[in-house]
């Protein structure tokens, strides 16, 4: 596996859209760029390490979350250094409370005082206990029996992971917390380990690798005809200054006036959806209007070039609802998206199965809009979700639809007939319930008047992000989920856009990427992008070229775009991650970019685990 680095400029939408002022060091774009060099250009990149993860314990953050988590494996253990021996008065834990709290019934704790020789003090005596949610945290009590220590450690025995929200450690006659913000470690590390502290503001070093950036595209735009002799210049001069975040700013200024000259930016409009990720993190529910969130747009971003943008909203007075995935026409003149009207108690529903309980303009269905003059005619109907629509060159849509229904078929449906009968859906095997039943969504097509609706594929199981290859054919994600683990094996297929001839593009028996989403291909070349994310959450992660010339499996046909975002879960837990590329060249993209973590799986409404604004301006 490579790694790009030369030539590279991804321009986030929320930079694209806040440099609207005259005024290029706008507070607005001068907090994202910072955003920008704390995470983006930090050191503090690469894999999460035990001590990282382990701080999350004694953080003084309790709200029933995991705050730290090992790997599954042998006698799994945490860890604290109190700095000094102590006289032990009470340790108080608190467990994780949405998922596993079980795993500590027998959780055992030994004290040390050179972290080599180790006491048993303590067993949980097989109690499940909570802490956040219910006050009542598991508390050690040592008032009878004082024990003298400078090490604490925490141990589930058996094959197990390992997970706790907060650890208090409270001296004998006192009140204070001194485990609070000392230093921890922890037996390993796992996907949903992750970094505790926040990067500094401003990393000197983010000037540097900045710098190295742009003095890439300046050689990379004379190449092309463009003279950067000016910004050279600037960048040079920029070079001897005191690094600070007056030059930091200086300089990312003048790498942008240069980005927005380079000759693939040959338009002056963005269309984009404003959309909230799903209240279900999961690579299976994100895509079901059960979970949305309403408050979406359909919007224009114009002049992008200019000092001053124009933004339009091309969907004012339309109910509130959630605006899905759009595509652009071939003559940029029409845009296909999926909408549905959000109603708050959808999600809130205890049986989502039973159609009758769900109105059908809650459920997502293809529209289709003029821009010019925003005439629109909705194509597809049903208590079906209906979503990804994209144009295929003979006039046909190809979309991703529920309609796959019970059987394992494909063929010509009759939407009129599915409409009035509400058939039932596909579930996935491993689980959900009628809470939160977990349906599965295949490839279909239709005529572009929305008539000759067709099955093109007779897969069990999800498929996700088709998008055309410049072969013609269609590639797409798909969950080969047939008697195997039921991660890891989400790569990337391709057919014809008739269904037939479904072939394995990349990664059946890779297993370094948790998943392989949003393929496009890259115009004038053989190369794929797409985004490596996780299984337990919303599309997002690490960007990243494929050459399928090169292979199907493994690291040798993959170049990462992005190295300083880990691949999710099977890399760590990144700090922030891109999504939505929308490849320009083999060089430069215009790309979704969050400076949030991705959520974790489960219901999560609300803003701090799961914001609704994750991919746009804080």
């Amino acid at each position: 596996m490579r790694t790009l680095f030369y030539g590279v400029l991804i321009c986030s939408m929320t930079s694209l859209a806040f440099a609207a002022a005259n005024d290029e060091h706008s507070d607005r774009l001068q907090r994202d760029w910072l955003r920008q060099a704390s995470l983006r250009y930090s050191a503090e990149t690469g894999p999460v390490t035990c001590e990282e993860d382990a701080s999350g314990a004694v953080d003084g953050v309790i709200d029933g979350k995991w705050g730290f988590h090992t790997a599954v494996e042998r006698d799994p253990f945490w860890q604290v250094d109190l700095g000094e021996t102590v006289t032990f008065g009470r340790i108080v834990l608190y467990n994780r409370c949405d998922v596993g709290p079980e795993r500590c019934r027998d959780l055992t704790a030994t004290i040390s005082d050179d972290g080599e020789h180790w006491q048993v003090v303590w067993n949980n005596d097989g109690v499940v206990f909570y802490g956040a949610t219910d006050a009542a945290p598991r508390v050690a009590d040592f008032s009878d029996n004082p024990v003298r220590g400078r090490y604490l450690r925490l141990t589930v025995p058996g094959e197990n992971c390992f997970h706790l929200d907060e650890v208090q450690v409270f001296p004998a006659g006192s009140d204070t917390n001194i485990a609070l913000g000392k230093k921890a470690t922890q037996s390993s590390v796992c996907e949903w380990s992750v970094r505790h502290e926040e990067p500094d503001e401003f990393s000197p070093a983010a000037f540097q690798t900045v710098l190295s950036g742009g003095r890439g595209l300046a050689e990379h735009l004379n190449r092309s005809g463009i003279d950067t002799t000016a910004a050279v210049a600037a960048m040079d001069r920029l070079e001897q200054t005191p690094i600070s975040k007056t030059s930091y700013f200086s300089l990312r200024g003048v790498i942008r006036e240069m980005a927005l000259r380079n000759p693939v930016l040959d338009f002056d409009t963005i269309l984009f959806a404003k959309t909230s990720p799903s209240m279900f993190p999961h690579m299976s529910d994100q895509c079901l209007s059960f979970w949305h969130r309403g408050g979406g747009a359909l919007c224009l971003l114009k002049n992008i070039k200019s000092g001053t943008p124009e933004l339009v909203c091309l969907t004012d007075g339309w109910k509130n609802g959630t605006f899905f995935r759009p595509e652009l026409s071939y003559d940029g003149k029409k845009v296909l998206f999926a909408y549905a009207v959000y109603d708050p108690a959808v999600a809130e529903l205890p049986d989502k199965v039973d159609k009758d309980n769900i109105a059908e303009e809650n459920f997502f269905h293809l529209f289709e809009m003029e821009i010019a003059t925003g005439k629109t005619r909705q194509l597809t109907f049903g208590k079906y979700d209906d979503f990804d629509g994209r144009y295929l060159p003979d006039g046909e849509i190809l979309f991703l639809s529920t309609r796959k229904g019970t059987a394992i078929q494909t063929g010509t449906l009759d939407p009129q007939t599915m409409n009035e009968n509400d058939f039932p859906n596909s579930y996935v095997r491993c689980g959900g319930d009628h809470f939160r039943p977990v349906v599965v969504y295949t490839l279909h097509t239709l005529d572009a008047d929305g008539q000759n609706m067709r099955q093109i594929s007779a897969f069990e199981n999800f498929e996700w992000t088709p998008s055309l290859m410049n072969d013609g054919r269609i590639t797409y994600t798909r969950w080969d989920y047939i008697d195997r683990y039921a991660g890891h094996f989400v790569s990337i297929w391709g057919k014809n856009p008739d269904g037939t001839k479904p072939t394995l593009i990349y990664g059946n028996y890779t297993i370094f990427l948790d998943i392989i989403m949003e393929p496009r291909a890259i115009p004038g070349s053989s190369k794929l992008v797409f985004v490596g994310g996780a299984h337990h959450s919303t599309f997002g992660g690490s960007l990243a070229l494929l050459d399928r010339n090169i292979g199907t499996e493994g690291e040798a046909p993959i170049e990462r775009i992005t190295p300083e975002v880990v691949f999710p879960e099977t890399e760590g837990n990144p700090s922030h991650y891109y999504a939505h590329p929308c490849p320009l060249s083999e060089e430069f993209y215009l790309v979704s970019w969050s400076d949030r973590m991705l959520p974790p799986h489960g219901y999560i409404p609300d803003e701090q685990w799961n914001p609704s604004n994750s991919m746009g301006s804080n």
